[in-house]
């Protein structure tokens, strides 16, 4: 869902209607998460290193922007050789407002030092397309599990993975 682990969890509670069954759906599905990672079992995005590569050669800066903390990112990220890619990582801890406020997108490109029309998002998920919308940036969408609305795909750029984003930039 893109907003972080307390919303979801909040989420999980307010369905079921039991903070406790909420708590322990969370739990089990994020041990489940974390030891699929661990496995091996949860692959990169297809393309995901071919266009981080050419970005890297092109002198082009990436950065990770998530709604996780960053104790999850650097677990997710040491089961992959991607972090060499990256020249930062904003999360949902920097920020006053997660995902679908504007408020890790603009950190990210204060940090960076770009202007809005100097970069584009990469999302996968409908908070995060609609975070970056209300930050004024464009928007490449790679669907996930969660297509967003017809309306939000109106407004983005939409590809079927991150290796069909190479053509675009």
């Amino acid at each position: 869902m893109a907003t972080g682990f307390e919303p979801t969890l909040r989420y999980l509670q307010q369905k079921t209607g039991d903070k406790a069954l909420g708590q322990k759906i969370f739990d089990e599905a994020l041990a489940l998460f974390n030891q699929r990672v661990e496995e091996g079992k949860l692959a990169v995005k297809p393309g995901a290193e071919k266009l981080l590569s050419f970005l890297q050669e092109k002198g082009i800066k990436s950065y990770i922007t998530s709604s996780s903390d960053m104790e999850k990112i650097n677990f997710n990220l040491s089961h992959n050789d991607l972090r060499q890619y990256f020249a930062g990582i904003v999360t949902g801890e920097d920020v006053k407002n997660n995902k679908p406020a504007p408020d890790i997108y603009l950190h990210a490109l204060d940090i960076a030092k770009v202007n809005k029309n100097e970069a584009v998002i990469f999302e996968d998920a409908p908070n995060g397309v609609e975070s970056g919308l209300n930050a004024g940036i464009d928007v490449l969408l790679v669907p996930d599990q969660v297509m967003p609305s017809e309306e939000i795909t109106k407004k983005v750029t939409v590809v079927k993975t991150l290796a069909d984003a190479n053509s675009i930039i």
